[in-house]
């Protein structure tokens, strides 16, 4: 079972490209979802696409507030034999028992960011993509705090607020 790599993007940015199977990347699909920062890219790492939601609970975890987004799974051995650096460093999740399962790709360069988006391109193609509305990521933390892998006092109040309309939805007074 090969390891994959997972990173928040906005599908909508990738969709005409793939379904028209265009070869050439528009710009908001580099600049809105392959942003960098010092030249690296944040990942988190799951063991297979049955774990995907493990990634999303880290990425809504190192947010102040909801907003829709996608996921993308891609192979860490495409990423490898791509030429593409990746180094396992400490994530900045509310989920502390995620922040172990961060990484960055590194010394990313034009070139790279095209590398980047060729395996998006793929992972797209074989479904390799969840979205995340935010009514399911106050699911998502609602089941997180039930299953104490964070507390509620730790999310920000637009996440208080949506875990707390789940809680009530579940739990009616």
């Amino acid at each position: 079972m090969s390891q994959l790599l997972v990173h928040k993007i906005d599908r909508a940015n990738w969709e005409e490209h793939i379904i028209h199977q265009e070869t050439d990347t528009p710009g908001d699909a580099i600049t809105h979802c392959i942003k960098t920062k010092g030249n690296t890219l944040s990942l988190w790492q799951i063991e297979s696409i049955d774990k995907l939601e493990e990634a999303a609970l880290a990425i809504i975890g190192c947010h102040d507030r909801p907003e829709p987004f996608d996921v993308v799974a891609i192979n860490y051995t495409d990423i490898a034999d791509k030429g593409l650096t990746s180094i396992s460093n400490e994530g900045t999740t509310r989920v502390s028992d995620l922040n172990n399962t961060h990484l960055d790709i590194i010394d990313i360069t034009y070139q790279k960011l095209g590398t980047l988006a060729s395996l998006i391109y793929d992972s797209l193609r074989q479904d390799m993509v969840r979205r995340y509305e935010i009514e399911r990521q106050g699911e998502v933390l609602h089941e997180a705090i039930q299953a104490g892998r964070l507390t509620r006092a730790t999310l920000s109040k637009p996440f208080k607020k949506l875990v707390d309309s789940v809680s009530h939805r579940n739990h009616p007074t």
